[in-house]
Parts: C-alpha cells; structure tokens; sequence
C-alpha cells in the first residue's frame, strides 16, 4: 500500500499540514483513533471476533429495530428518519453500525485520538481522506444496506453532537458478492479493512502522533474551543469537561 505517512512531532505541525486551501474544492475528511486500528466499523469487527458473520443482516436488523421503537420514547421526530437518519443517529449515540465516523474538521478528530487515555504508550492517528467526486452516497436515491461499494453521507439530521462534531460517515457494505457469489444471494466473505484496500491507498493518508504530546494537545485544542462539552453539547459533555479541567 502506498498510503502517505506523516509522523508528526508537535500540535504547531500538525495543524500546519492539515490547515490548507483547499484549491481543488475536494472534500476532506479525518478520523481520529487513540490506536492504530484498521478502519472497519464496529458492529462488522464485532460480528468478525464474535465469529458471527453469518448472523451479521438478522442482528443488524434486531438492534435497528429496537433502537428505532424504543428511542422514540427520546425523540419523537425519528418517526419520520429514513434509514440514513436513523443510522447516523444510532452511530452517534453508541450503537454498533455498519458505518466509520469522520469528521470534516482535522482538530475534531485530533481530539478524539488524544481524548481518552490508555494504559500504553504507543502512537495515536489521525487518518486523513480525500473524498472523490464519486465517493459521497446519493441518500435520496440509494439505500445503506443494498449497495456493492464503501461511500461516505453527510448526515442531515439536527442532533446537536452530529453537528458539533461536523460529522460525516462512511457506509460499508458487506461484500454481498463475494467469492464463489451468485449474484442474487447474499453470500458474505471476508471482508478487508478500508486501509487495505488498493482502491484507498492513495486517498488515505496516516498522520502519527506521539503518546507524549496529549496533554500539549488537549490543551491547546482547549484553549481554541474543542473539548468534551462543545464536541457533546448535553449535561454528559459539560460534567466531563468540569472533571477534566479540575483534574487533567
């Protein structure tokens, strides 16, 4: 794979190759991650460690269900979200998706690689995107869960988190027509991550980031407006923010 790779050594460097003109009017996307994870969402790696594969569409399903009857109870105005809606929202809020976050903001997804500490010292990432003009979904025509290739949506819905975080998503499918495939049945294989696929490499890019950098960088992201209360916009936000300020 011929994916760029930056190893960054300060904030100052960061936001300095990712603050830039975009001349092309190309969109570009980025996803903050505190390991070097492949980029897979995380109800198919759950269904893959789980050994669960082949239950992948019923459980889909039955959570979907669920979650679309019971947080009504929330949010009246889900009864008239399309799937796309209700997807973005259930991703949002911690249920397993078929979709990967990103963020049109590169500091919003620095954020999420330096917000949450770990019990190593290894690297956090930042992965970069540069969306082609064939790459965002047409939610108006297309469904989520018929579709051969991974595309990316900008969410419409009005949840506060989803448009404080500038959210975009990036929908997998689940190669229907895989290997030894009819065509007409699903028949479900094994599936690669998005880094590992030939058709992303030169599209993505890995910004590495030392460990040692996160206080620098939670504070200066602090210091410009980009910390747990602005990025969740409830009570949970603020009572964490209060808690890290005390005790960072």
């Amino acid at each position: 794979m011929n994916t760029k790779v930056f190893n960054i050594k300060s904030f100052e460097e960061f936001k300095s190759i990712t603050d830039f003109n975009n001349e092309d009017e190309k969109i570009i996307l980025f996803r903050g991650q505190k390991e070097i994870w492949p980029l897979f969402p995380r109800l198919i790696r759950t269904v893959l460690e789980k050994k669960r594969l082949d239950e992948y569409y019923d459980i889909e399903r039955k959570i979907l269900k669920e979650f679309r009857e019971l947080s009504l109870q929330f949010d009246s105005r889900i009864t008239d979200y399309n799937d796309w809606d209700l997807l973005a929202l259930a991703q949002h809020f911690g249920l397993p998706t078929r979709l990967l976050d990103w963020t049109s903001n590169s500091l919003i997804a620095l954020w999420f690689a330096f917000e949450s500490e770990k019990n190593n010292n290894s690297d956090r990432i930042v992965w970069g995107l540069i969306v082609e003009d064939d790459f965002p979904v047409d939610i108006e025509k297309d469904s989520p869960f018929h579709r051969r290739f991974i595309k990316v949506f900008k969410p419409r819905n009005e949840d506060a988190r989803i448009i404080a975080q500038q959210s975009w998503l990036a929908v997998w499918n689940i190669q229907l027509f895989g290997d030894g495939g009819t065509g007409l049945l699903p028949e479900p294989n094994i599936l690669d991550a998005m880094d590992e696929l030939e058709e992303f490499e030169y599209q993505l890019a890995k910004f590495i980031i030392p460990n040692s950098l996160r206080t620098e960088i939670l504070n200066e992201l602090d210091s410009m407006g980009f910390n747990y209360f602005s990025l969740f916009p409830d009570l949970s936000g603020l009572c964490k923010n209060l808690d890290w300020r005390e005790f960072r």
